[in-house]
């Protein structure tokens, strides 16, 4: 995976124009849970991918690559 790779979640929530901290707000997730998920420092549990595939309207498997889905 190339470092200068931006995750997916990151260029969508960009998208939307919205700041960690809104996005946070309204699916009910921590400011800093989403910095690691878009850094890629830690997968984002079921809950959490369906919580971000059903705010943006996105399948999960769009915003996540397969290595990303929480076994």
């Amino acid at each position: 995976m190339d470092i200068l790779d931006v995750s997916r979640v990151r260029k969508v929530r960009r998208g939307h124009y919205l700041t960690l901290q809104e996005l946070g707000q309204q699916i009910g997730v921590r400011q800093s849970l989403l910095t690691m998920i878009e850094r890629r420092d830690r997968r984002a549990r079921p809950d959490v991918q369906a919580a971000l595939s059903s705010f943006f309207g996105i399948p999960a498997t769009v915003l996540f690559d397969s290595a990303s889905f929480a076994r």
